[in-house]
């Protein structure tokens, strides 16, 4: 039998299809600022390339996420044992996320020939960030003590030191723009394995011994 038609459509395309999942990942943020040193090289030599699209994030078989970021010449791979990620994405993010996460050095003070160094607060740096299809925020490692009163909302108030709606533009901006997308462009696991194979040399590998030689968490430059 042939589907009925119910208003000139017919049975068969009244058939919804299926909604995937929302985009989303979530790692520690003190990641950022190390990418970005390659993220800068790729640019540097190859714009053309590689303007966009550098850090791939995807679900970890011992849990957590792993982050790659490749530029051609270098590649590093990151096990964050607490993020998490619906599925292997790609992230285009601005310049100044990566800016944020850099390391901060503490607060030197003088006084009548000592010198003291007083590390900045918790709340000042960047904890988590959190990437999804309608944009990206980061978090600090813990709200600011007085974050109730100064919120005049109460627990509404949900403080963040960056963050940035997603673009919809056909053509990013290397730098301002962010964007998530499915999937991820360059694959790691079969570079590594071509060097294991002797397709090629390296200069310096680095490799963390907590992860298993199946699922590598590395650099290499």
């Amino acid at each position: 039998m042939k589907p009925e038609a119910v208003d000139g459509m017919s049975a068969t395309s009244q058939e919804a299809e299926p909604l995937s999942d929302p985009l989303a990942c979530t790692f520690n943020a003190k990641w950022l600022w190390p990418t970005k040193a390659v993220i800068d090289y790729a640019r540097s030599q190859d714009p053309a390339r590689f303007p966009l699209g550098h850090i791939g994030v995807e679900p970890a078989p011992e849990g957590g996420v792993f982050i790659s970021v490749f530029s051609g010449h270098a590649m590093a791979m990151i096990h964050d044992p607490d993020g998490s990620a619906s599925e292997a994405v790609t992230l285009d993010l601005p310049d100044e996320a990566f800016d944020l996460c850099r390391q901060r050095d503490p607060v030197r003070m003088f006084s009548c020939g000592w010198e003291h160094a007083f590390n900045l607060p918790e709340w000042t740096q960047a904890g988590e960030a959190l990437f999804h299809e309608a944009g990206m925020m980061i978090f600090p490692k813990m709200a600011p003590p007085n974050w109730h009163a100064d919120a005049g909302e109460g627990e509404d108030f949900l403080p963040v030191l960056f963050q940035q709606t997603a673009s919809d533009c056909r053509r990013l901006m290397p730098g301002h723009d962010y964007r998530i997308s499915r999937g991820i462009p360059h694959d790691w696991r079969r570079l590594i394995a071509n060097w294991m194979a002797g397709s090629f040399g390296v200069d310096e590998v680095r490799f963390n011994p907590q992860i298993r030689p199946c699922s590598p968490a590395s650099s290499m430059s």
